[in-house]
């Protein structure tokens, strides 16, 4: 379980960065023209890109976490055998 719960947290980050890159990429396309509607439509799917990216980040936490728990639940023995 630690090791799914590291890799699920590693995947969920790596996730939040693409989140954030697609948001970048809008942020600049809505710069082209900042008036138009178009652009504002793009400025909107930027700030839901964020949030997606910060959702993805506290659920990578979360799964952190829980690795973390189950770590530690492990017998002294076998804590170093269940990392990835």
């Amino acid at each position: 379980m630690v090791g799914h719960y590291t890799q699920q947290a590693q995947q969920l980050r790596l996730d939040a960065g693409r989140a954030d890159s697609l948001a970048a990429l809008y942020d600049k396309l809505a710069e082209q023209d900042p008036k138009s509607e178009e652009s504002q439509r793009l400025a909107a799917r930027a700030k839901r890109a964020r949030a997606i990216a910060e959702n993805y980040r506290k659920a990578a936490a979360e799964a952190q976490a829980l690795a973390a728990e189950h770590k530690r639940q492990l017998p002294q023995a076998l804590r170093g055998a269940e990392e990835p």
